[in-house]
């Protein structure tokens, strides 16, 4: 399991910098919305966060939706139905018709 002990949440982090700037309660959400705001920013362009997402095949025309923050992906894989993931890659051989 990993280490969890150095983690703190949102919530926790806003109250303390409202105490530490001597602020009232009133600023809470400000404070929490330029908190998640940044951490947004930091996920999305340094930290390199990847959200895994098992998508739903549309058995008609062999489509899949994109979830709603779907911005670009690492690498498409498909279950082989024994608890092994094959990843598609690219193959510059193929003829693309």
């Amino acid at each position: 399991m990993a280490e969890v002990s150095g983690l703190i949440t949102l919530d926790a982090l806003v109250r303390k910098i409202l105490v530490k700037k001597k602020r009232g309660n009133d600023m809470y959400n400000r404070y929490l919305q330029i908190m998640t705001d940044c951490m947004q920013h930091l996920n999305f362009h340094y930290l390199g966060a990847v959200k895994t997402t098992a998508l739903e095949v549309n058995q008609l025309n062999k489509t899949v939706t994109y979830p709603d923050d779907y911005v670009n992906y690492v690498s498409l894989s498909i279950d082989d139905g024994k608890g092994r993931m094959w990843a598609f890659i690219k193959d510059g051989e193929l003829l693309i018709t």
